[in-house]
């Protein structure tokens, strides 16, 4: 199984979608919604999905605090036809903590994912990876433009491999200490 944590802004709204649907609406919206994601990030998610069979998606964006990974699994489905979309979860909230320490304390924590999970990609605009950042693990996403085709087929080409003993390592080495 290979695992996916997985941004929102940024990733399947940027910039250029914002301003896209403001220019449509004719006005400024101050918060967007699930109809207002990027089409082509929400294209490259369904290609993503489609070469990735055992892909499952963990919910890593401030989204989980008000939507659950079923509800934004529904949403892409619906509005986005991102059918082979298949979440498992949500990393927790870590007040105060990067994103990269929540998800590693999802890995750590979720017994489900022991021995199960042989490679993971972490898709986000922002640097806040902590042990993540410098890492094939890691792949930055434009906030400008989204998950674009460039970083949809780096995603492919990094999920087709498997990288179980790195990440075993990796978990262990941080749980030791």
């Amino acid at each position: 199984m290979k695992l996916l944590f997985l941004d929102i802004d940024g990733v399947l709204n940027s910039t250029q979608s914002t301003h896209y649907y403001w220019l449509k609406n004719g006005r400024r919206t101050v918060f967007l919604d699930e109809t207002m994601f990027c089409p082509s990030a929400c294209a490259n998610l369904s290609k993503l999905c489609e070469n990735i069979p055992d892909l499952r998606v963990v919910l890593s964006s401030t989204w989980r605090i008000k939507h659950s990974p079923k509800y934004m699994e529904n949403i892409l489905d619906k509005f986005w036809y991102v059918d082979k979309i298949k979440f498992v979860g949500a990393t927790p909230t870590l007040y105060g903590e990067h994103r990269g320490t929540e998800i590693l304390t999802y890995l750590q924590v979720d017994k489900y994912l022991d021995g199960k999970v042989n490679n993971m990609l972490i898709l986000d605009d922002d640097n806040d990876m902590t042990i993540f950042k410098d890492t094939d693990f890691f792949l930055h996403v434009d906030g400008n433009i989204g998950f674009d085709h460039y970083a949809c087929l780096k995603a492919i080409e990094h999920l087709k491999k498997d990288y179980t003993n790195e990440l075993k390592e990796l978990i262990k080495c941080q749980t030791t200490g």
